[in-house]
């Protein structure tokens, strides 16, 4: 009841994956957060990616969480905008997370249900 994987298909074949979770924050509040959201290149741009994310968000409702969190990185223009595009909100926190041995940092971004 706190997590779930998903995985989107097209006619049997996967296009896309999402992990969401409830976890509490360092202040003691519980939220919702994706922490894997993707689809397949060839699937980009086809709608799947909203899917998953309106999925999430309903996910988070259901279960009465006030906030649903991802992490970007920062880099990612393109994905930015895609939250941005979905009425997310950035939140200002930025963090570093340590990839192949480099810190890269990292957006975080929130809706608010």
């Amino acid at each position: 009841p706190n997590n779930e994987v998903l995985i989107a298909e097209r006619a049997g074949v996967p296009v896309g994956c999402l992990h969401i979770l409830a976890t509490t924050d360092f202040f003691g509040a519980r939220h919702a957060h994706i922490s894997v959201i993707a689809t397949t290149e060839a699937a980009e741009g086809s709608g799947v990616g909203q899917a998953l994310l309106r999925h999430a968000e309903g996910w988070a409702r259901h279960r009465d969480y006030p906030l649903l969190t991802l992490n970007v990185f920062a880099t990612n223009s393109r994905a930015r905008r895609f939250y941005e595009v979905a009425g997310w909100k950035h939140d200002g926190t930025v963090t570093s997370e340590r990839v192949d041995c480099e810190m890269r940092p990292t957006v975080r971004y929130r809706v608010e249900l």
